[in-house]
């Protein structure tokens, strides 16, 4: 933990950087935790997308942040903490208990308090594309989403894998998302029945089957993956699954297969730095069946597992 001058240092580096990216506040660390601060933040279009943990226990938007700024957006904070945090706006005040969201309007004097380690995620949300999704927003800021609200969980789901994914840079892919995000913050307050249509429409489809792709990305190699648990997991129901997926032109089948069959050669042929044995590859990639497994990837790389072992390149020789 660094003390003295050498806190302080950090602390006032790490707040300057902290208000150019999120706005004018004042933070206060709690002093009775070893200082820490981790701040992301990611531009989807005009729409922001911010995770924060670490030592603050107070963020506080002044009245002279207010009117030097003019930043008018408002912040959905998802609290990811283990303890409630308090948001207060004049005579208005929320309690955000672990899981839960509170909207902020950041038109108007705030604070935020969070007692222990705090710990964020954050949706910027412009006031025009706000105001334009939900027409009462003004009017119900400082209240909460609760935990258990679904397209709440699976906005997090989804702002979480975006955040975590280094691979997205096409404006128009990332203006999208935030699109998705501000539809499924529609939906989990419920606000203007015409607007929260064209949310489900539009973004819960969009987020659901970002939800089911992300799952087979990471379950692919367990043997006991199935439609069914898939759709589970995710919260719909099977039929709907194989629907998203049809839209997508490739079957659970299809995309858990491709999946394997790529592990499986990546495993043979050494891009690890180790050569497997073809039935370690085969039972590690999700495959039960040797038989079936040799006939799928010669059908897939037109030459045998024996005959891919150690090449770089199934098409190379």
């Amino acid at each position: 933990m660094a003390t003295g001058a050498d806190e302080v240092k950090r602390y006032t580096s790490w707040f300057e950087e902290c208000r150019a990216k999120i706005g004018g506040r004042e933070a206060t660390v709690d002093r009775g935790l070893p200082f820490a601060v981790s701040v992301e933040v990611m531009a989807l279009g005009a729409v922001g997308l911010g995770r924060s943990t670490g030592s603050t226990m107070r963020l506080e938007r002044r009245r002279e942040h207010v009117s030097r700024d003019a930043d008018d957006r408002f912040f959905l904070v998802i609290n990811r903490a283990r303890n409630a945090s308090q948001g207060q706006n004049g005579l208005r005040s929320m309690t955000v208990a672990p899981g839960s969201a509170g909207l902020f309007d950041f038109a108007e004097p705030s604070a935020h308090v969070y007692p222990g380690r705090y710990s964020s995620l954050t949706l910027h949300m412009p006031r025009r594309l706000t105001l334009g999704a939900m027409a009462n927003a003004e009017d119900i800021a400082y209240t909460v989403i609760p935990a258990g609200n679904e397209a709440l969980r699976l906005l997090v789901y989804y702002a979480t894998g975006l955040l975590d994914d280094q691979n997205l840079s096409h404006p128009a892919i990332l203006a999208q998302a935030g699109q998705s995000l501000i539809d499924l913050a529609v939906l989990a307050f419920g606000t203007d029945r015409d607007n929260a249509q064209i949310a489900r429409l539009r973004g819960l489809r969009a987020a659901r089957l970002d939800a089911v792709l992300r799952l087979i990305r990471a379950e692919y190699a367990d043997p006991e993956i199935s439609p069914a648990a898939a759709a589970a997991r995710t919260g719909i129901s099977p039929r709907y699954l194989h629907k998203l997926l049809q839209e997508t032109g490739s079957s659970f089948a299809e995309r858990i297969q491709e999946l394997r069959l790529s592990r499986a050669f990546a495993l043979l042929c050494g891009e690890s730095g180790t050569v497997w044995k073809i039935s370690d590859a085969a039972y590690d990639a999700g495959f039960s069946d040797l038989s079936h497994f040799n006939r799928l990837f010669r059908r897939k790389y037109g030459l045998t597992p024996t005959a891919a072992r150690g090449r770089a390149d199934p098409a190379s020789g």
